[in-house]
């Protein structure tokens, strides 16, 4: 059955525009209180609340072939853009695949991401992602030199995390001062992280096991730490 049948039998089309590309295929319930959707090709009822998450993996799971012709006729302009439900779900696959947290979607700096991208966006490899994340932190060290300059009392704080199953740590260690006018700035002057490999440390614990890293502590030797 094509597309163009399914969505022109029985019943009127509602007075909005459908945004999701799975209305090309199933008939849209005009009953609100309607549980389950009939596939139009292999009548089976689907459940439905409201969501097209179901009833999309349906249609590209059983039916890849019409949902292929949908997308072909979507890249010819004969179908609206993809919804933005689609793409919720297509991120959302993008999280699970590469395990990110499911936070990582209030991130600041990826929401300014996704509102100042240009249309002409294509996304860069790891290796240009990686050299841009280098370049931006050899920024941030320089910037930090020059505002550490002429700061002769600080604390010199440190942080860390470990995973849940304590194979991944990250540790920082951070500078606190007090500027001109009195407000409190503290400054990242060091990170490293380490992986911990159960296999090469049976009987230790991962802290123990973690390689000693000499802090870069040059500059904050050169200062007044009666205050630490």
């Amino acid at each position: 059955m094509s597309s163009n049948q399914s969505t022109s039998s029985s019943g009127a089309r509602p007075s909005f525009k459908l945004r999701s590309i799975v209305w090309n295929f199933f008939k849209f319930p005009i009953d609100g209180s309607k549980t389950t959707i009939t596939c139009p090709a292999c009548k089976l009822d689907l459940k439905y609340s409201g969501s097209t998450t179901g009833i999309l993996h349906h249609l590209t799971a059983r039916h890849g072939d019409e949902y292929k012709k949908l997308l072909d006729k979507k890249k010819s302009g004969k179908i609206a853009l993809q919804s933005r439900e689609e793409s919720d779900i297509e991120l959302a696959k993008a999280f699970a695949t590469s395990l990110t947290p499911f936070r990582f979607a209030e991130n600041p700096e990826f929401r300014k991401f996704i509102e100042n991208k240009p249309d002409d966006f294509v996304l860069p490899t790891a290796k240009k992602v990686k050299k841009i994340i280098d370049d931006l932190a050899e920024v941030h060290m320089e910037t930090t030199k020059d505002e550490l300059e002429g700061v002769n009392n600080f604390t010199i704080l440190t942080d860390g995390y470990s995973d849940l199953r304590r194979n991944y740590h990250f540790y920082s260690l951070h500078v606190a001062y007090i500027n001109a006018t009195f407000e409190k700035k503290v400054l990242v002057v060091e990170w490293v992280h380490r992986q911990f490999d159960a296999s090469k440390a049976q009987g230790y614990s991962g802290d123990r096991y973690l390689p000693r890293r000499t802090w870069n502590t040059n500059y904050l030797q050169q200062h007044d730490t009666r205050y630490l």
